[in-house]
């Protein structure tokens, strides 16, 4: 086998474990990220009928909770650019004082 071959397929390996780590549960809270040339990532939740926990400060991303009529699926069809674990969101928060974005337990 080529180097390149083993590069690019450990590459891809950690591509979809990172894809994977970072896909919620059911139930769990969400992190939408809306694209900067779009609608404010509060009115995708809200159009996806979602709870909203928190918001960034700049209103491209919220921690929502799934509403009993939301899926993933439905905050994409809103205008999600992402939607990812708010628990993967959380620690890469961590270092940051203060606790925007923080879910209370």
């Amino acid at each position: 086998m080529s180097r390149r071959f083993i590069a690019s397929y450990f590459i891809g390996a950690c591509l979809v474990m990172i894809l994977a780590a970072v896909q919620p549960g059911p139930g769990e809270a969400v992190v939408v990220v809306s694209s900067p040339w779009g609608v404010p990532a509060a009115e995708v939740v809200a159009r996806a009928g979602g709870r909203i926990v928190s918001t960034s400060p700049g209103g491209w991303v919220a921690v929502s909770m799934e509403g009993a009529q939301s899926s993933i699926g439905q905050y994409y069809s809103a205008g999600a650019m992402a939607v990812m674990s708010a628990k993967v969101w959380q620690s890469c928060l961590g270092a940051i004082p203060g606790n925007w974005g923080r879910l209370s337990s």
